[in-house]
Order: C-alpha cells, then structure tokens, then sequence
C-alpha cells in the first residue's frame, strides 16, 4: 500500500529492506527470476493496464475478486468501497510493479509516479 500523503516510517522501510532482503519475489506464473532484459519487456507490459487502482467510499475500479493483481489487503479494500463501507480514500499499485520493483533492484517504472498523482 501506498500512503495518500507520501508518508513513511522507519518501521515501514525496516519491514520492507528486512522482507527484500530475505526473501526473493518470483511471479506466480513462472518460478525463474525475471533477467533485466525480461524485466524491461514486462515492465511495459505491465503498464498497459493500470497500475494504480483507487478506492473512495463507493467507487473503486477493484474488486474483491483481483486478489491476485492487487494483493489481499488492496482487493478487499476495492470491495469494500464498492459496497459503500466508509474506508478512507487511497490507492494501491498492482503486485506486478511491486514484483518489477524488486527484481530490477528497487527502481519505480516510468510513469508510475504519474499514474498515482493522476489516481
């Protein structure tokens, strides 16, 4: 998830450098590790749908049903919105740039940061 007001927390940043560091992100669809070449061929591929889903009590192009793009948490706060619970408006990225995001060695696609402040 990524905070509307940009914020982190050292807690925030330890977790995720504890996690990359232990952990390798493979795709659910291949068990190899993405090369810079295959990464710089999906990394458009993953763009051309959106990367950024929002969500606002009542709208939210997410579902419960997307919780392999948008992570569990991200689904279900799509859904949520959708049914009118008051969740407070956000966004979430898709866990394909969180997957490009590591396995080009922490470096945002282009236009991403685009597509969040566009939402």
């Amino acid at each position: 998830m990524m905070y509307l007001d940009g914020s982190t927390t050292k807690n925030r940043t330890s977790a995720v450098q504890a996690h990359s560091s232990t952990n390798s992100i493979k795709s659910k669809h291949t068990s190899k590790q993405a090369t810079p070449t295959e990464t710089s061929e999906s990394m458009s591929q993953v763009l051309q749908h959106s990367s950024v889903f929002t969500f606002v009590k009542g709208e939210s192009k997410g579902d419960g049903s997307m919780k392999s793009l948008l992570g569990g948490k991200g689904a279900n706060l799509c859904q949520m919105a959708r049914n009118g619970v008051n969740v407070p408006p956000g966004l979430t990225i898709t866990t394909e740039v969180c997957q490009e995001f590591y396995a080009v060695g922490g470096r945002l696609p282009n236009g991403l940061m685009n597509e969040v402040h566009n939402g």
